[in-house]
């Protein structure tokens, strides 16, 4: 499978954020799937950039359903 043309559908889940008690944190989550044939794609790694800054803040893979999901970020732009 061509990782080329997988598509991460990240901008979804961007707006999926909570506040705890007085600070504010974000969750990220979202599906990965292969657009041409829109399978998911177990095992993608999805990379958490500060937006702009070519440094990697935190990541994750992809479960065998194509989901993934990421906790406890502060809010804010991210690029992944």
């Amino acid at each position: 499978m061509k990782f080329k043309r997988c598509v991460l559908l990240v901008f979804i889940c961007l707006g999926q954020m909570s506040s705890v008690a007085q600070e504010q944190s974000a969750k990220i989550r979202g599906f990965v799937y292969e657009k041409s044939t829109g399978e998911a794609v177990p095992f993608a790694s999805i990379a958490i950039y500060h937006q702009g800054e070519q440094k990697l803040l935190t990541g994750t893979t992809s479960d065998l359903d194509g989901m993934y999901q990421i906790d406890h970020l502060k809010s804010g732009m991210y690029q992944l």
